[in-house]
């Protein structure tokens, strides 16, 4: 005797499997056809089985509002499940509040970083224009006397003893017309005060000249050279200021603009997830509701069915084609 299996695709056994006035569709039923195809006889015992099935999966979890019955003919993009998916919108709804917050306190952040690397910045000129003038200052100090400087006081000494010598020639002609009563007091006395503010001048040139040649003194020297340090320190810790800043403020808008991205992509995916909370036919067929354990009934299987949870990307189902069906059976031969 030969065992052997035969798969023997048979879509005119349709009208074996299901009655086509009736939208409802009998279980699988065994069959025990006999068939004399030598002169040995074959004898066979199987079942029709579908010849292949679309799954019926759900993209989201939650619990099954709706599921179609069990065994019923179906078409093409109609409503086989759906999950309840509040739960999720509403988290969704959570999101996009916290990210609207996220990006207020983003913009928050720029708008005040903005202005106070500003300021910054500001006081960094101050400081820069500062040192500068005072290590100015301090070169010119040390690099005394300056012959072009002393050439240029010395023409003002030439030029302050030629207005002191006019203003004495003129003194001495206004006093003859004076005395004769030819002008005024008033205008004697300012002659007077011009010939004194001639003298002041040379003398102030004549002082400028001195120092110039005597140069700054050592003590003064130094603290010059101690403020131009000091401001210096002052110029750099103001720059550090600046860099730590500019660093703490982009360190801050990239761990921001890490949570807004956070957050979109959160959005994103449980929105993708809500619009799988329902499963439509992909084809015409028959739905055929499958079995899970269910543990809370002792670790029977159980069919999917109304207020059962499930996980994301769950196989609830299968849509057979009746006219894809395929017998199975165990072939005896026997002489």
């Amino acid at each position: 005797m030969k065992k052997l299996t035969a798969f023997i695709i048979v879509a005119s056994l349709w009208g074996v499997y299901v009655s086509t006035n009736n939208k409802k569709v009998h279980n699988r039923k065994l069959i025990a056809p006999t068939e004399n195809l030598t002169p040995n006889t074959l004898h066979e015992r199987g079942y029709i089985v579908p010849y292949d099935k679309v799954a019926v999966q759900l993209g989201s979890p939650g619990n099954i509002l709706f599921i179609m019955d069990n065994n019923t003919a179906v078409k093409k993009g109609e409503l086989l499940v759906s999950i309840d998916n509040q739960r999720i919108l509403s988290n969704v709804a959570k999101l996009k509040r916290s990210l609207k917050s996220a990006e207020v306190i983003r913009d928050h952040h720029i708008s005040k970083m903005t202005y106070r690397i500003k300021r910054y910045q500001e006081m960094i000129d101050s400081a820069e224009r500062r040192y500068s003038h005072a290590l100015k200052y301090y070169e010119y100090e040390v690099g005394k006397p300056h012959k072009e400087r002393l050439e240029i006081l010395q023409i003002n000494q030439r030029l302050a003893e030629l207005d002191l010598k006019n203003s004495k020639s003129i003194e001495a002609l206004e006093k003859r017309l004076f005395d004769k009563g030819f002008i005024s007091q008033t205008a004697f006395d300012r002659v007077i005060r011009d010939r004194k503010m001639d003298r002041e001048k040379l003398n102030q040139t004549l002082a400028e000249i001195a120092a110039e040649k005597k140069g700054t003194p050592k003590e003064l020297l130094e603290e010059e050279k101690i403020k131009v340090e000091r401001l210096e320190v002052e110029l750099q810790q103001k720059r550090d200021q600046l860099k730590r800043g500019i660093d703490e403020h982009e360190n801050k808008l990239d761990e921001l603009k890490a949570t807004i991205e956070s957050k979109l992509i959160e959005i994103k995916q449980n929105e993708e997830t809500a619009r799988n909370s329902k499963a439509y036919a992909q084809e015409d067929g028959i739905f055929i509701i499958r079995k899970v354990r269910d543990w809370s009934a002792g670790g029977i299987f159980t069919p999917f069915a109304q207020g059962r949870e499930v996980r994301s990307d769950t196989i609830v189902a299968d849509i057979i084609s009746p006219k894809k069906l395929e017998v199975q059976c165990l072939v005896n031969e026997t002489d």
